[in-house]
């Protein structure tokens, strides 16, 4: 890998439970530059979507220095932030093991009730029985 002066913008993407946010605070760490996560800039309180250009309009703020770790996959900001990018980092995963660690995240959030995104928490309901439950993204 790379020393920190040669790489200083990095983009994480992959399957949903491949370990995106995981490996970019790991990475965020130990080159000593932000960490970026979509998910927190796309997201409000209660599951809401964020107004597109408001989206855009953060993640250019995020991005406008040098040095960043972005996680996260957004095909419609791709052409704003790989650019920047000094290295993209695809995590390419077997479906089970995605599906695993999904499961296991889910389950831990659920019982520590872990807040992310913004205020937001899983349940059970929203896990297992939503239309919109982060395994049917593991699908797509």
């Amino acid at each position: 890998m790379k020393t920190k002066n040669n790489m200083k913008n990095i983009v994480v993407v992959g399957a949903t439970g491949a370990g995106k946010t995981t490996l970019s605070k790991k990475l965020s760490q130990k080159f000593s530059i932000p960490s970026i996560d979509l998910d927190e800039l796309f997201w409000l309180p209660g599951w809401i979507r964020r107004d597109q250009s408001d989206f855009i309009d953060l993640i250019e703020q995020n991005i406008s220095s040098d040095g960043w770790v972005v996680s996260g996959n957004y095909s419609k900001t791709n052409c704003i932030i790989w650019p920047q990018a000094d290295i993209i980092v695809w995590l390419d995963y077997p479906f089970w093991l995605c599906f695993w660690q999904i499961l296991k995240r889910g389950i831990q959030n659920i019982i520590k009730k872990k807040e992310f995104c913004n205020g937001n928490y899983e349940t059970l309901r929203g896990l297992f029985f939503s239309r919109k439950s982060i395994f049917l993204w593991l699908k797509s």
